[in-house]
């Protein structure tokens, strides 16, 4: 993420004490009259870095708008589910959730936590894309694979799973669609009909609820110079079907390679090799891939419809996700 220097925190700013007295010595970085220098990340919301000038301890701090307390909400929720995500053993590499390092409402901060060197996943799709990395992504995406296979064995007890949330999300993104003029009578009718005879289907309902990231975008996913993967923004992180951690990786690959080469099948051989690397940490391989590979085209068109609600994708590309997924759907109904 691209991001601004603005100068050092000022002494008498409430955050430096809070740093300094608090934070510094509870992540074991005690230092007398710390510097902080401070850059302000680009993005939709208000996220700062501070970087220690004697250690080059960094931070990120997310603040919310006291005009928006939902955004504070949120932001404390990312905090708990943090917590919760350590607590479960995903504290070291090669799987590895971001430390939260505090919170201070009174100071409309919503969540500190450590910054973590290291590329997103999307990075690695740019290289393959652009310079023929391709075994390096499908490294990148082995780790992947690995890291969420091991947060989806960490639920608790069996509870039979409920895909209800994920239709109902498929209608509100045709509703939001519709609105935005991108789909019209006959498409939204066919989109439609086609979520009603997913719906249908048996094997969806085959498994049961697993704790998910809720989030599985490409930058959503740092990768340091080791092996292994580092989790960030758990802020949707909640029990629910697997396939919306594994369709969400395939869908965006699919956009990402369609959108850059122009391409839909340029992205299936790290799609395939992305859904048998997951598989493959769980036993009964086939059955568990199969299981997998069925359900994934309805959460892939869903991620397609979810990125085609951006403005800032050109019109001609997000009237493809829609096409796409309209093929996804059509063309998963019929595997067996």
């Amino acid at each position: 993420m691209a991001e601004a220097y603005v100068g050092t925190l000022e002494r008498k700013d409430p955050l430096y004490d809070y740093l300094a007295e608090e934070v510094m010595p509870r992540v074991e970085y005690a230092v007398k009259d710390p510097v902080f220098h401070v850059s302000r990340l680009h993005g939709s919301n208000i996220v700062y870095k501070y970087r220690e000038e004697r250690t080059d301890f960094k931070m990120i701090g997310k603040f919310y708008n006291a005009a928006k307390p939902h955004k504070g909400e949120k932001l404390r929720a990312e905090f708990h589910n943090l917590r919760h995500a350590r607590a479960l053993g995903l504290t070291r590499l090669p799987n590895y959730v971001v430390k939260p390092l505090g919170q201070e409402k009174k100071m409309g901060l919503g969540l500190l936590e450590e910054y973590v060197q290291g590329k997103d996943l999307d990075h690695y799709v740019k290289r393959a894309v652009y310079e023929g990395r391709h075994e390096r992504l499908r490294e990148r995406l082995s780790g992947l694979a690995f890291f969420l296979a091991e947060l989806h064995k960490k639920t608790g007890p069996s509870k039979c799973l409920d895909i209800s949330p994920s239709l109902d999300y498929f209608s509100k993104i045709l509703d939001k669609l519709r609105r935005h003029d991108l789909l019209d009578d006959d498409m939204t009718v066919r989109l439609t009909r086609l979520k009603e005879r997913w719906h249908e289907q048996d094997y969806m309902y085959m498994d049961q609820e697993v704790l998910i990231h809720g989030d599985a975008t490409p930058t959503n996913f740092i990768f340091p110079d080791e092996d292994g993967v580092v989790a960030i923004d758990l802020e949707r992180m909640r029990s629910g079907d697997r396939m919306f951690d594994v369709g969400m990786v395939c869908g965006e690959l699919k956009h990402a390679f369609m959108w850059r080469m122009g391409d839909r099948y340029a992205s299936e051989p790290h799609i395939g090799h992305f859904l048998k690397e997951y598989t493959r940490h769980f036993g009964d391989g086939d059955r568990i891939y199969w299981s997998v590979a069925r359900r994934n085209p309805f959460y892939m068109a869903v991620t397609e419809l979810r990125i085609a609600r951006n403005n800032w994708l050109d019109r001609e590309h997000r009237m493809r996700l829609i096409r796409e997924s309209e093929k996804c759907l059509t063309w998963g109904l019929k595997l067996r």
